[in-house]
């Protein structure tokens, strides 16, 4: 199909990913956990609460997207998405293994069904980690000439500010909310606020980049110390 790259969507290429995500994230189950099994969902207690980034008041906030880029367009997009206030939600890591919680399952199995909810949409590497998803989405838009229309009216003074069908801003807005709503039935999860506001996107435009991005991705829960989201909860418990 014209406009999409071809490297990294070779059936051999993603049967790899398929089997990467399964050592990832070992013990996902597609099978969602029943709600009255479920105990309470917090009780972190980090030695760095909620560190880095807070909740920046909306009228300060900017945009993460890059400007003038039609988010609709063919291409693959590494994706990282965070919990409110970086709160370790979906699991723990032990001994390199990333060990999911109830929210984290939900959040494992809700991303894999992105690709069958939608058409124009498949999955490469992906790691839910303790506060944070990353993951490689690949956009296969049919018709991209509408789309080059609507970025071309947007660079020349006329922007469309509306979250745009078939765009990674309404993908990833589809998948967290989807997410909120099973964990807001859970017990005492009803008020809890999962996500960050917003997400942070990479275009990925080169073999060599979607190479690293995935050995990265592999690598997250082995240096889960090193990371930049890292929270220290030794001193709290993560109840699932």
């Amino acid at each position: 199909m014209p406009g999409i790259p071809n490297f990294g969507i070779s059936p051999i290429g993603r049967a790899a990913c398929s089997a990467l995500v399964l050592v990832i994230c070992r013990g996902v189950s597609l099978k969602r956990p029943q709600v009255a099994q479920q105990p309470f969902c917090r009780g972190v207690s980090p030695k760095r609460p909620y560190a880095r980034i807070p909740n920046v008041p909306m009228k300060t906030r900017r945009s993460v997207r890059l400007n003038g880029y039609d988010y609709r367009r063919n291409g693959l997009y590494f994706v990282t998405v965070c919990t409110n206030r970086h709160e370790c939600l979906f699991g723990t890591v032990v001994d390199g293994e990333v060990i999911l919680s109830a929210i984290g399952r939900i959040v494992a199995e809700e991303w894999q069904r992105t690709a069958e909810l939608r058409e124009n949409v498949e999955l490469d590497a992906f790691v839910v980690m303790p506060n944070h998803i990353h993951g490689i989405i690949v956009i296969r838009n049919n018709d991209e000439r509408a789309f080059r229309r609507d970025a071309s009216t947007a660079a020349h003074g006329e922007p469309n500010r509306t979250l745009q069908a078939n765009s990674l801003g309404a993908i990833i807005g589809r998948f967290k909310g989807k997410v909120s709503r099973c964990v807001h039935d859970m017990p005492k999860c009803r008020d809890l606020t999962v996500w960050q506001r917003n997400y942070f996107d990479h275009i990925i435009r080169s073999e060599k980049s979607l190479q690293a991005i995935r050995e990265y991705v592999a690598m997250n829960p082995a240096r889960w110390t090193e990371d930049s989201l890292y929270l220290d909860y030794s001193s709290g418990s993560l109840r699932f």
